[in-house]
């Protein structure tokens, strides 16, 4: 299921933007949610509890020092969820700001912008889900190059900036952190712990605040990530 942040300062926008969103794609494909801020967004982030596929950002963001904060934020978002596509959604009711006189002359009416907004919408949602799907993950360390098919991954846990890689053959250390070393895996795997990233595939069930994999493994599921955790198992096992 694609993740999809939209970020708007406004509560009406960010309800017409919600709306857009929802006409076009089904609840089976989408799991929005609204932040009134990038500064917002950027905190869900950086706690490592949420990681979106695609941000509709407004592009509203007034005087010029107000626009290198933005982009400054767009780029840290950038560099937190190097996978994730920004889309700047322009076609709220009332909205006629331009990015520059260039594209000025491309200002359209409201309906042809609602429309170029939907077309974009599509083509970001359609170049996501056609993401080549990777069977492995490559761990490095200390000039070694370990790839490891993903059926093998039973967790990976973070060990300060490297983590470890534990399979069915055995452990490895990796160089990268666990969001780099996931990088356009994340669907396989579930975070439950500030520390522990499992493989969806491998749990052979959960009870109360533990996941239990199929090697006897008990991996905890932290009070932070329990929700997401539950949603994310839940949702696999309704395939």
């Amino acid at each position: 299921m694609l993740k999809i942040a939209i970020c708007d300062n406004e509560s009406l926008h960010l309800c017409y933007a919600a709306e857009l969103v929802g006409r076009e794609l089904s609840a089976q494909q989408a799991e929005i949610e609204g932040f009134l801020s990038l500064q917002a967004l950027l905190g869900a982030v950086s706690s490592g509890t949420y990681t979106p596929d695609l941000a509709i950002l407004n592009c509203n963001v007034g005087r010029e020092a107000l626009f290198f904060k933005g982009m400054r934020a767009i780029q840290k978002l950038n560099q937190l969820v190097p996978r994730c596509r920004i889309l700047f959604l322009a076609a709220y009711p009332g909205r006629d700001w331009v990015f520059s006189e260039r594209e000025r002359r491309y200002l359209l009416s409201k309906k042809q912008k609602e429309r170029q907004d939907r077309d974009a919408l599509k083509q970001a949602v359609r170049m996501l889900e056609n993401r080549p799907r990777r069977t492995s993950i490559t761990a490095k360390a200390g000039g070694k190059t370990t790839v490891i098919p993903l059926g093998d991954v039973l967790y990976v846990e973070r060990c300060g900036r490297k983590c470890r890689v534990v399979t069915t053959g055995g452990d490895c250390i990796a160089s990268q952190r666990p969001e780099e070393l996931l990088l356009d895996v994340e669907d396989a795997f579930v975070r439950c712990h500030q520390g522990y990233w499992v493989n969806l595939a491998r749990i052979r069930s959960q009870a109360h605040n533990e996941f239990f994999l199929d090697d006897g493994s008990c991996i905890p599921i932290s009070r932070t990530y329990r929700r997401q955790a539950l949603a994310c198992f839940s949702a696999y096992l309704e395939g």
